[in-house]
């Protein structure tokens, strides 16, 4: 006679939470029923982790002689059917997957009445929330890092058609060989072979060998942590898609930034009606150190409907991918990251600056080159001559960005400063309409470089011109009507290296060698072509002459 097994919706409803109390790889010693508990072929070592509904141990295969970790319900819990297969497909889910950002099954086995799950035994972990314990809060460098893994490895699921479902802190380790300095978060991946891995697939959808586990289990609709679920999977576990793991990866991340939960209630279902009726909390409100473009991608992930999040793991990688690069080069002295009050609170000095261009006057904002690797930024207010038909102007009602938007002008918008080649320069793009819009490197009347974005009914294509040669360029994922492309140039003497949305592009030679130039933008006619942060940095060499 099977015992049913009844639980309310809680803030932990993973059917086996094994990181509830994570352990170092030693783990703690058996005690009580757990040392006569025998499994043949391995020699339980010790416990990992414990939840409510099971236990993982550590334990020595002995035939291949390695360690292995295995996962087991508690023993009463294992006459329950629906538990027991369960964690079968978890175990099919796994064995269908190989990725170093997934933790991996070796086998399934019954023995005594209970199903045992063995597993991969990774050489040193700690939790993602093990680490927010420790720390509170990590720099975002390491939190991008972590969800950037953990969103490679998603992404890999995801092809195999299978979603988590319960992606939290508690699902994600940071797994390294050797130790890690336990005082500073910034050295957390400085272990040999350090990466993010994903674990607990206890109620994963999808890959076939789940098809039907809702019905199976009776009780997939509760199914998820509602700190971290996706709005629309506190309505209906079954209907979700990959979408609600984005949601789930960007709530993580937030909480890796803050080191606070964004909807805080008395209860779980208090919890759930914040997230239907709110938009993610703006992370800096407490005082928290992010950048501009970690807040937008954080946005791009935590929309409270599907369609207002990332439409593609290969856009959500390739914007962390791209973050995390600026934040290596900033480190290298070669670039910057935009930090800044919440918009709303910039929206009012956004105002002030308008009024004051309404009459006339420009209101410059410039970061001084220093010898220090301090970015050379430019804002709105530098370009010479604003001419009728581009503006300086809130983007949109919603997001309240200060950006330069072209109404209707077909004359060029020419940044009012020489450049000199060795220079970073970066700028977000959006085209709301059918149309054109471009960004070209001019020597006087002559256009030395162009990159164009051409958008018709339900195509989209780009083209680079250098000299009399147009090449047409591929590999650029659409994106939607208000959607912003990130491009990125890096401009030297004798060529030009893109980057659109993270990913190597194109590199354009240049004949004859820049000297010096100007940057333009310019739109098709008529067209409400958008762009806003844009920033000038220099490429700085890190070994100096008198090295």
């Amino acid at each position: 006679m099977s015992t049913e097994v009844t639980r309310p919706i809680s803030e932990e409803t993973s059917y086996l939470e094994e990181t509830v109390e994570s352990a170092v790889l030693l783990g703690r010693p058996l005690i009580g029923e757990q040392a006569e508990i025998e499994l043949p072929g391995y020699q339980l070592i010790s416990v990992l982790g414990k939840g409510g509904m099971g236990t993982v141990f550590l334990a020595l295969q002995e035939r291949l002689q390695r360690h292995v970790a295995v996962k087991m319900l508690a023993p009463e819990l294992a006459v329950d059917q629906r538990l027991s297969q369960r964690l079968e497909r978890e175990a099919q889910t796994l064995a269908s997957l190989s990725h170093p950002n997934i933790v991996a099954c070796h086998d399934i086995m019954h023995h005594d009445g209970n199903t045992f799950v063995i597993m991969e035994c990774v050489p040193g972990h700690l939790s993602v929330r093990d680490i927010i314990r420790r720390f509170e809060a990590v720099p975002e460098e390491v939190a991008i890092k972590i969800v950037l893994e953990a969103a490679r490895g998603l992404a890999y699921a995801h092809e195999k058609g299978i979603v988590h479902r319960d992606i939290k802190p508690d699902n994600l380790l940071l797994v390294y060989e050797g130790e890690v300095v336990e005082d500073d978060p910034l050295q957390l991946f400085a272990a040999a072979n350090s990466r993010t891995m994903i674990v607990d697939f206890g109620i994963a959808k999808g890959g076939g060998v789940l098809d039907g586990a809702a019905e199976d289990t009776g009780d997939a609709r509760i199914m998820g942590s509602p700190a971290y679920m996706a709005p629309e999977q506190a309505r209906n576990t079954e209907s979700v898609d990959f979408r609600a793991d984005i949601y789930a990866l960007g709530t993580t991340l937030y909480h890796l930034l803050t080191g606070n939960t964004p909807f805080d209630s008395d209860s779980p279902m208090a919890t759930v009606r914040k997230k239907m009726e709110q938009d993610l909390p703006d992370p800096r409100k407490g005082g928290a150190r992010v950048s501009v473009e970690c807040v937008t991608i954080l946005r791009g992930m935590t929309g409270r409907n599907p369609e207002d999040r990332y439409s593609s793991y290969t856009s959500l990688v390739s914007e962390l991918d791209h973050l995390l690069a600026m934040h290596q080069s900033a480190t290298a002295g070669v670039g910057g990251l935009s930090y800044a009050w919440p918009r709303r609170a910039f929206a009012y000095i956004a105002a002030t600056i308008l009024c004051l261009a309404a009459a006339g006057a420009y209101v410059a904002v410039q970061t001084m080159r220093s010898k220090s690797n301090r970015p050379l930024s430019t804002v709105p207010a530098e370009w010479a001559g604003l001419k009728a038909g581009w503006r300086i102007d809130v983007l949109d009602d919603e997001s309240r960005e200060i950006g330069i938007i072209n109404t209707g002008s077909k004359d060029l918008l020419v940044l009012d400063r020489e450049l000199s080649p060795r220079v970073n320069v970066m700028v977000r793009a959006r085209l709301p309409k059918a149309g054109w819009l471009a960004v070209s490197l001019r020597t006087g009347d002559t256009e030395a470089w162009r990159l164009r974005w051409e958008r018709r009914d339900q195509e989209q294509r780009w083209l680079r011109s250098s000299g009399e040669a147009s090449t047409p360029l591929s590999g650029i994922v659409d994106k939607e009507i208000y959607d912003w492309h990130q491009l990125a140039f890096q401009i030297h003497p004798n060529q030009v290296v893109l980057w659109i949305d993270g990913q190597l592009t194109d590199i354009a030679p240049f004949t004859p060698p820049l000297e010096v130039f100007h940057l333009a933008l310019s739109a098709e006619a008529g067209q409400h072509a958008q762009f806003a942060s844009l920033e000038a940095v220099e490429l700085r060499s890190l070994v100096t002459n008198d090295q």
